[in-house]
């Protein structure tokens, strides 16, 4: 019996390597001088023109950004900061919020929160919101409709992504003082303005916040890196080159989250390949030009073998 399962054992290796050595030679690369000339020539003019295309509409787009955490004093409201377009802005603008240091990328985090009880269920379980249970834990003292809480109970919500949520507001003035229009709606998930993010019954008496919130729901899906970028709004109107203010209002205590946080302010104009991504420019000339030295090596090889030969 051993005898058999040896001899069995030895055929099927030799099948096995028969079979890659079959294999291999059917799958190597074939110098078709030709048909890989022209496959890697195709490729590469693609990538070419859709890296010109990109830079070229990336070459569109106008920033501006706007540091304004040493700025503004802490809890200072109406801080008025001085900045300046350089270029138009073409509708629809979007307005974004930053934070770079926001070191809590941990699992903990990301999970530190109820899903039942943002959907409206006030018995919800509270145990994935951790050591951010109770209004005391949220240091959270006047529910949103101005009632003194109880510091032992339940808090509305928990959670440490809500015990960090952003608290900073912004309007922007042109130079005649006139305020610019800063669209806010429409800035979360479809799906959790409808399913996802409910008040219950009496929320304002219990709730610190109000979960329906937009800039609430847009704040609760966290980011993965510690410098994240959140929506804040759209401007809806075309911004001329000049001077404006940036008003804000600094209630977001960063030295409280991170000791060397930075907060910016962030306006960008978009395309049709939607905002500036030099990225995916780079790699689309990188992908041109790997074709490039792929055809260069292709046609050494060709005079090559053709010098020997060979072909």
């Amino acid at each position: 019996m051993a005898e058999y399962s040896n001899s069995f054992s030895k055929q099927f290796r030799e099948d096995q390597e028969e079979f890659l050595n079959i294999a291999i030679k059917k799958w190597k690369f074939h110098k078709n001088f030709k048909r890989n000339l022209i496959i890697f020539s195709i490729i590469g003019i693609f990538l070419l023109v859709f890296a010109i295309v990109f830079l070229v509409f990336n070459l569109q787009i106008v920033e501006k950004e706007v540091y304004y955490g040493s700025s503004c004093t802490k809890n200072q409201v109406n801080c008025e900061i001085p900045i300046e377009i350089s270029s138009d802005m073409t509708a629809p603008i979007f307005v974004y919020y930053q934070l770079e240091n926001f070191y809590r990328r941990n699992r903990n985090y990301f999970k530190s929160k109820s899903v039942e009880q943002l959907k409206g269920n006030v018995d919800a379980d509270l145990s994935n919101c951790g050591d951010y249970q109770t209004n005391s834990d949220m240091e959270k003292v006047k529910s949103y409709g101005g009632n003194t809480l109880n510091k032992s109970e339940n808090a509305f919500p928990c959670g440490e992504i809500a015990y960090t949520y952003f608290t900073d507001t912004f309007k922007l003035k042109n130079s005649q003082g006139e305020i610019v229009e800063i669209d806010e709606t429409d800035i979360a998930w479809e799906s959790d303005r409808q399913y996802n993010f409910k008040n219950p019954k009496g929320w304002e008496k219990f709730a610190w916040t109000n979960i329906e919130d937009e800039h609430f729901m847009v704040w609760m899906r966290t980011a993965g890196q510690g410098r994240l970028k959140k929506l804040w709004g759209r401007i809806q109107n075309d911004l001329s080159k000049g001077q404006y203010v940036l008003v804000v209002n600094n209630t977001y205590e960063e030295q409280l989250y991170s000791s060397d946080m930075v907060k910016s302010f962030f306006m960008t104009t978009t395309t049709v390949f939607g905002q500036k991504n030099m990225v995916l420019v780079g790699s689309y000339f990188a992908g041109a030009f790997i074709c490039l030295c792929s055809i260069i090596v292709l046609v050494v090889i060709y005079f090559r073998d053709k010098r020997r030969k060979i072909i």
